[in-house]
């Protein structure tokens, strides 16, 4: 895993009451949050409401040796097409290092279930949505050296998006949630030291 042996990390699987909290509030109100949504929508997309496996959540924070700090927050909800064997997402992830901060919104729509397969789409600085290659190909990249069982478990967890993320956090522990947050830098310097670089 990408970690300096300096750094230690401290993780929270965080409550569907908090991320769902977090959607109504905060990512509601994202001019980028909601052109992804529209993008769904578009597509004949429906947000999945609580109770239904719909929510992902976690947090980090990290501190190192020399006292520097950060923390990391990732909220993801599950989307459904009536008639489809489609599973979407609406993510955002935002990491924060001193006077630092970035947040990366993004989509995930695997084909019939295929989570292998999955499509990305991102804003743009202008919240245009545009295709993307980055958060879950790195993501998935860095989990299959979380070991065999997690390795295998990218293929055979299956369900909503949410649910194949718990699945794979059941199956992966710790190793997995790291791998999150190692997507979400974009390997800039100021997170780079937290998480690690998992983009190419």
């Amino acid at each position: 895993m990408p970690r300096q042996p300096f750094v230690t990390a401290e993780t929270t699987k965080v409550d569907e009451a908090t991320v769902v909290r977090r959607h109504l509030g905060r990512h509601a109100k994202d001019p980028g949050v909601q052109a992804l949504a529209k993008d769904l929508d578009k597509q004949g997309f429906k947000p999945l409401k609580a109770g239904n496996k719909a929510f992902f959540g976690a947090e980090q924070t990290y501190k190192s040796s020399e006292g520097k700090t950060a923390s990391f927050s990732i909220d993801i909800q599950s989307y459904r097409k009536a008639g489809s064997k489609d599973e979407a997402a609406l993510g955002v992830a935002t990491f924060t290092s001193g006077k630092d901060t970035e947040t990366y919104r993004f989509t995930l729509v695997a084909p019939s279930g295929n989570f292998d397969k999955a499509r990305e789409r991102k804003v743009d600085p202008r919240n245009a949505v545009r295709d993307a290659k980055s958060w879950w190909t790195a993501f998935r990249d860095c989990s299959k050296r979380c070991g065999t069982p997690c390795a295998a478990a990218l293929v055979s967890c299956t369900g909503t998006w949410t649910a194949y993320l718990w699945c794979l956090v059941a199956t992966c522990g710790g190793c997995v949630l790291r791998c999150v947050a190692c997507a979400s830098c974009n390997c800039s310097v100021w997170c780079r030291w937290a998480a690690g670089c998992c983009r190419r």
